[in-house]
């Protein structure tokens, strides 16, 4: 295994006195689970990692380590008053892993039931699958720039009260990724 998080097979070449690249699994490194850590995407079509709105690099100007929020979520200070969190609309995003689904619920139910939990990172509705919620740490995003697979789907993600994009708006306004190298 090499440090793009593949495993790979090389042959010794006589001839040329050099290493040739005989199998790689997974085939490219957006395969590799977790490549830009928690809170992390990776861009497909330029192969780097960036962070969601609303994040930071853990590490300074390491894009791969992960990311973590600017600003505290509101739900998680028991003592404040003031304005609540919300989420903010991706498109073009590979959905995350290990979501909840939830098949008969509408999408105002499904945004409720994701505001309710300060657990609850994410939440994606479509008619043909239903609510999807994600509590926790999100992992595996890519932006692809086209609808395949997992991707293209609408997801929200909780932004804290304070963050600026949330005030463009109603917060529901189509976002951005911001990008560290």
């Amino acid at each position: 295994m090499d440090v793009s998080g593949q495993i790979k097979q090389l042959n010794w070449w006589e001839g040329d006195w050099s290493w040739m690249l005989f199998w790689t699994q997974p085939r490219d490194q957006a395969g590799v689970y977790g490549l830009c850590g928690v809170f992390g995407v990776f861009h497909v079509s330029s192969s780097y990692c960036e962070c969601l709105k609303g994040f930071k690099p853990l590490v300074q100007n390491d894009g791969s380590s992960g990311c973590v929020r600017k600003s505290p979520l509101q739900c998680q200070n028991k003592k404040s008053i003031g304005k609540e969190d919300d989420f903010l609309k991706m498109s073009t995003l590979t959905l995350p892993a290990n979501s909840k689904t939830y098949q008969k619920v509408s999408a105002g139910r499904c945004r409720l039931d994701c505001m309710d939990k300060c657990s609850c990172m994410a939440y994606a509705y479509n008619n043909n699958n239903g609510c999807s919620l994600w509590e926790g740490d999100l992992i595996d995003i890519q932006q692809s720039g086209v609808a395949d697979g997992r991707a293209g789907a609408e997801i929200y993600i909780r932004l804290a009260a304070s963050e600026p994009e949330l005030h463009i708006g109603n917060g529901s306004t189509q976002a951005a990724i911001v990008l560290y190298i």
